[in-house]
């Protein structure tokens, strides 16, 4: 299926179920979450990570919340080491809007986001290629 014919991403599996608790089944009782399509991962998840300076992850959190204040459903933030995160976000809409706008900025450093791609390892990853815009003053047109 087309990453355009999507329209909304699959909820992720909750956790919150399997606190030790006498009255919840145990583990190997309950069913385990149904698995993701990959063109789920494509259409919905980016990687992201910070050029320059490592900023925590509450404030990356609070900045691209403001700048990407035109999506329209939730963005949900993991780290997954090494200063990368993966992003979420809840429709293949918000995911293209952010993605196509690129670049973002994070206490003025370059906040570089990539795709989604399978085998992703962040401690392995390198950055290749960073997104930026110049102004060249007095450029003749």
């Amino acid at each position: 299926m087309p990453i355009s014919e999507l329209g909304s991403c699959a909820q992720p599996p909750r956790t919150d179920s399997f606190i030790a608790n006498p009255t919840v089944p145990l583990l190997k009782d309950v069913p385990s979450p149904p698995l993701v399509q990959v063109h789920e991962l494509v259409a919905c998840y980016l990687f992201g990570k910070m050029w320059g300076e490592a900023l925590g992850l509450a404030a990356i959190i609070n900045k691209t919340k403001k700048d990407w204040s035109f999506i329209k459903g939730q963005i949900f933030y993991v780290g997954i080491g090494n200063e990368w995160i993966l992003v979420r976000f809840a429709n293949v809409d918000d995911r293209n809007m952010v993605y196509s706008n690129r670049p973002w900025f994070v206490n003025s450093f370059n906040f570089v986001l990539s795709l989604w791609i399978p085998l992703f390892d962040p401690f392995n990853n390198v950055i290749d290629k960073v997104d930026q815009w110049i102004r060249i003053s007095r450029l003749p047109w």
